[in-house]
């Protein structure tokens, strides 16, 4: 009789994240003898994981509440779902599976412990009100859930940083791991390449939240139009979020963030007619494709944001802020701009440049290609997760 395979279980606060910015990793456990359990709270996306053979564990879950008796909840279900399963390796992402999960699985004896941090968030970021006023409390919990020796992962160098100065974690039990990997043929450039030529089509697609840099980008949209006149040199897409009445039916999970912008302002702005406004899109890939340079002008604490590696991935140009996570995917002049934090004019003028010159920001385009490929594909990401694995004491 074979011996048993050994489990793995990944954990978010999220099932469509956890299913399309993770499958990769859980494929390639699966590729490793490891039987993979996915964890998380249930929703319509939880039936995507039978596509990878990855078995769905329920947990109670939510992404911004503060009510005792269901966080208590949580790391009820995550401790009896490690004392059940035991598993030989969890990873934990978003700082809710974080928490409750290191703890969970310390106490249920898992051998081997990895979290990876992708930003600070509301939780450790710029809190206000009642958040604020238990940060404390957050950060001596995640000060005893993330002792040695459990492995922690940082998405960039200051998140990993802002751990150490709060002796969150110790140097000897971290690393950076930038991103978290990008399958490059399913995001690739369209077979027809887009011309070259006026006008230069801009996309910005990211949760509706305002320090994602939305009013910032719907002002610069307005300003880079009075720079050009009225010859059509540039156009201006938004996704993400949902109208006030969410007739398409978006996750209110979705829009549950304190700094979720409403619906109706996001209307507004679309009736202006300076930006091509569309609510939430499960399927973001053909949008991309059609776009020539993605913006992301966030002064939100990000790790790496997603949105920019599958833009980069599919070719495209980048403008984004010189903020931590941003400023690592844009090397100034060659693969896009890096433009100040809430100054629509700086994004403007760097749009306009743009708009001005469709053969530069095509070659742009390439170049994000070739820079996503060399530095946050799956392979390479998969890989250096796997020694992160290793360090903590999982054969893998």
């Amino acid at each position: 009789m074979s011996a048993p395979k050994p489990k793995a279980v990944i954990c978010t606060n999220d099932a469509w994240t956890l299913f399309h910015f993770r499958g990769s990793l859980m494929r390639a456990l699966a590729a490793r003898g490891f039987e993979v359990i996915a964890a998380g709270p249930a929703d319509r996306h939880t039936a995507l994981f039978e596509s990878i053979g990855v078995r769905f564990a329920d947990i109670p879950m939510s992404h911004a509440g503060m009510n005792p008796a269901e966080e208590l909840r949580t790391l009820w279900a995550l401790y009896r779902l490690y004392r059940r399963e035991k598993p030989a390796l969890v990873h934990h992402y978003s700082h809710k599976a974080i928490l409750y999960g290191s703890l969970a699985a310390r106490a249920a004896g898992v051998p081997g412990i990895v979290n990876t941090v992708n930003g600070l968030g509301t939780t450790l970021g710029a809190a206000t009100g009642r958040l604020k006023a238990v940060q404390p409390l957050i950060l001596a919990m995640m000060r005893a859930a993330l002792r040695p020796p459990v492995r922690v992962t940082f998405q960039n160098r200051e998140i990993l940083d802002f751990y150490l100065e709060r002796r969150l974690v110790r140097a000897d039990q971290a690393e950076v791991i930038l991103g978290s990997g990008i399958d490059t043929d399913l995001f690739s450039p369209a077979a027809e390449t887009r011309r070259a030529a006026p006008p230069v089509r801009f996309l910005m697609f990211s949760r509706m939240l305002w320090p994602k840099g939305v009013r910032e980008y719907c002002a610069a949209a307005e300003k880079a139009a009075a720079m050009r006149g009225p010859a059509p040199r540039g156009e201006f897409v938004l996704v993400g979020g949902a109208s006030a009445a969410n007739e398409t039916g978006v996750d209110p999970v979705w829009l549950s963030n304190p700094d979720t912008i409403p619906g109706d302002w996001l209307e507004r702005e679309a009736a202006k007619g300076f930006v091509d406004w569309r609510p939430h899109q499960e399927d973001m890939l053909p949008i991309i494709r059609e776009a020539d340079a993605v913006v992301l002008p966030s002064y939100y604490p990000e790790g790496v944001p997603r949105s920019l590696l599958e833009a980069m991935a599919c070719g495209k140009a980048i403008v984004t802020t010189d903020t931590p996570g941003c400023r690592e995917v844009v090397e100034p002049g060659v693969n896009g701009f890096l433009v100040r934090p809430r100054d629509a004019t700086d994004l403007a003028e760097a749009m306009v440049s743009m708009m001005d010159n469709p053969e530069m920001t095509a070659a742009m385009g390439r170049a994000s290609r070739r820079m996503v490929q060399e530095r946050f594909s799956d392979e390479r990401i998969i890989g250096e997760t796997m020694n992160a694995y290793a360090a903590a004491g999982v054969a893998v």
